[in-house]
């Protein structure tokens, strides 16, 4: 009985070092398994930006919806914050899923991306219209508090940013970039609720007072020679939220500002034309769409990005280039835009990480007279993918977008020739992977 009970002992023991060598190998093996999907991706876009000579501005990625999301978002931001020269990332908003899951698991599961990416670079936080409210079934649901909301969010955010301390409900601000000379100015596109006891109890707008906070003490006082981004989860134009008249008065302050002249609406006035010195809008970025979408409305372009979150809703977008679908444990299962300015060309770079393409948009519009022609590239360079629509057509419905005829034509061999007055959009798809982007205006 004793020789017994000493070999059931070592069976026992050897029994024991197995599953612990097992168990370290399937750690191990879970980490080789991130590595074998990432690494080598990863430094080959890592190294692509740190030799690109431009401004490496911040990395954005939004609508993650969490337990729709494949969860390694926090690695892949990660790496690049090691890897590459930039510091501050942008989340776009929309952490919470929209029927059945608990808010409070939700949120805490996305703090955990949150409390990474913070140990590595600055954080900045934009609230969409999920944040927070969810439905519990078909008839019930409830939103927070817009003060609860705002006290959230501004918790993941740097200690950076200047907020109006006289308003506890607003997600709205502004932060700067001086080494870039960037002012990023953040809207809150649902600070006003319409209930509390029901599901999206959220309205797609902007209060009177965050307005005139954002007009006058971010933007008027935006320093000599700094341009400005603008940041909302929901676009202000049609090409970037189908339902954009609630917002349509955040399009007229960024028009005003490009323009630098008067403004005024709800009781509010300001003159734009006393801007400092150089101060421009680079663009005005925003999710919500799930989709990459991109326009061009007075000379301002206006950007949004596919969602983080594992949805086929990019395959929607007006403008979809050959690359490749969705599939889980690939690069393909996340959406990072790496956002660079290129000042010697004047373009603005969203340099992909994940499904999708990268995306250069020209900030200088090409300025042609009719029936006139100007080259945009030689037939070498284009992946057989271009075209052009009229700027500001863009039109979404339950069949899809749709455009009107462009005042232009672009040929397959990249001449493009002008018909007659007006602006659009001319894009085409390089050899080496690149979607550019140009505005186009013919004038007599």
């Amino acid at each position: 009985m004793k020789k017994m009970s000493i070999v059931g002992y070592m069976k026992s023991k050897i029994t024991f070092l197995l599953f612990y060598v097992m168990a370290l190998f399937n750690c191990e093996g879970e980490e080789r398994s991130l590595d074998e999907i990432y690494h080598s991706y990863l430094s080959n876009v890592e190294g692509k930006i740190q030799n690109s000579g431009a401004d490496k501005l911040f990395l954005f990625f939004t609508d993650t919806h969490v337990f729709e999301n494949e969860g390694e978002t926090s690695y892949v931001i990660k790496s690049l914050l090691k890897n590459t020269s930039f510091e501050n990332v942008v989340w776009g908003g929309d952490a919470i899923t929209a029927y059945g899951k608990s808010i409070e698991d939700q949120w805490k599961t996305q703090i955990v991306d949150f409390d990474t990416i913070r140990t590595y670079g600055k954080l900045y936080c934009l609230r969409g219209n999920h944040d927070f409210t969810i439905k519990n079934s078909k008839t019930n649901g409830f939103t927070y508090s817009q003060k609860k909301t705002a006290k959230l969010i501004f918790e993941q955010c740097n200690s950076s940013i200047i907020r109006n301390t006289q308003e506890e409900t607003g997600c709205y601000y502004y932060f700067d970039d001086d080494e870039h000379k960037i002012r990023y100015v953040v809207w809150d596109t649902n600070d006003s609720q319409a209930y509390e006891d029901k599901a999206w109890g959220l309205l797609n707008q902007v209060s009177t007072k965050q307005l005139s906070w954002l007009v006058n003490e971010a933007i008027l006082s935006t320093p000599k020679s700094y341009s400005i981004i603008m940041l909302s989860h929901i676009g202000i134009v049609s090409a970037t939220n189908p339902n954009c008249v609630d917002l349509a008065v955040v399009k007229s302050v960024v028009e005003a500002v490009q323009s630098k002249s008067k403004w005024s609406s709800n009781g509010i006035a300001c003159d734009f034309s006393q801007l400092n010195e150089g101060v421009r809008i680079l663009m005005c970025l925003s999710g919500h769409t799930h989709q990459d979408l991109q326009t061009c409305s007075n000379g301002i372009w206006h950007i949004t990005s596919a969602s983080d979150a594992f949805y086929s809703d990019y395959q929607k977008a007006l403008i979809v280039p050959p690359m490749k679908k969705r599939s889980r444990e690939s690069v393909t299962e996340h959406v990072v835009d790496c956002v660079m300015l290129n000042r010697s060309l004047n373009q603005i770079i969203f340099n992909r990480v994940g499904v999708g393409v990268n995306r250069i948009f020209n900030l200088t519009p090409i300025v042609m007279k009719v029936n006139s022609s100007v080259r945009l590239f030689e037939s070498s360079e284009c992946g057989n993918f271009y075209g052009c629509y009229s700027a500001g057509s863009e039109k979404y419905s339950a069949s899809g977008w749709s455009v009107s005829e462009a005042n232009v034509e672009l040929t397959k061999d990249g001449l493009l020739n002008s018909k007659q007055i007006g602006n659009s959009i001319a894009y085409y798809y390089t050899t080496s992977g690149d979607l550019v982007f140009y505005y186009i205006k013919v004038e007599k």
